[in-house]
């Protein structure tokens, strides 16, 4: 399977020396490799909202420079530089409820600008449903912003909150679905239910500890 994606890859992005370009347009100018890495959804969301308030309009930017945005904070191994905009509240502590609130209420259509813990956690996030990247301390249920390297005792957990149709206890049965997968001999990353001043959500672990051989980390 690794031999077989390698070579789709080599096909549309050779693997040789020298300056490569894309030419189909797919993927706004850059190989499909590099656009994965790019935040859709809830992300461009988040991505989109910061730059408009910076005075520029989101139509304007190219997939190099919210690669740029990107930079480090991405899913998977591959790093964009020079990194956009610095990330202030990496390795800061997180209310996550707070968090969690507002990126609802964003979600819902609120216009108002993101909190700084939401804009650093959230931007490099895809899919439909608000989510934030943090560092998570499973022993001490500490949770705190998300930094490229965590503290001593930290591991980079994926949170999920609630859409505006999702159900109150979303997050109780996604890891009801998670815990029953596991039962089934599915390998699935770690999980648990982030619970929060009475509120649960659903979290995912990078980590592959636990989770079994040939387990695929989501960071």
């Amino acid at each position: 399977m690794a031999r077989r994606r390698l070579l789709t890859l080599a096909l549309l992005l050779p693997l040789t020396p020298g300056l490569k370009r894309e030419q189909t347009r797919i993927f706004e100018g850059v190989f499909g490799v590099f656009d994965d890495s790019l935040p859709d959804g809830w992300g461009r969301l988040l991505t989109d909202r910061y730059f408009r308030a910076k005075g520029r309009a989101p139509e304007t930017l190219t997939a190099l420079e919210r690669l740029a945005f990107v930079g480090s904070r991405g899913p998977g191994a591959l790093c964009y530089g020079p990194a956009g905009e610095p990330d202030d509240a990496q390795d800061a502590a997180l209310d996550l409820a707070a968090v969690a609130q507002q990126a609802e209420r964003i979600a819902s259509g609120s216009p108002e600008e993101a909190l700084p813990a939401l804009q650093a956690a959230g931007v490099s996030s895809s899919g439909s449903r608000p989510k934030v990247s943090v560092a998570f301390n499973p022993k001490t249920n500490t949770i705190m912003a998300a930094a490229e390297t965590p503290l001593p005792g930290f591991e980079h957990w994926i949170v999920k909150f609630r859409a505006k149709e999702d159900p109150e206890d979303s997050g109780a049965v996604e890891e009801a679905y998670a815990e029953m997968a596991r039962s089934a001999g599915v390998v699935v990353p770690p999980t648990r239910l982030v619970e929060t001043k009475g509120v649960g959500f659903s979290g995912c672990g990078a980590s592959t500890s636990g989770a079994g051989p040939g387990s695929t980390p989501t960071r």
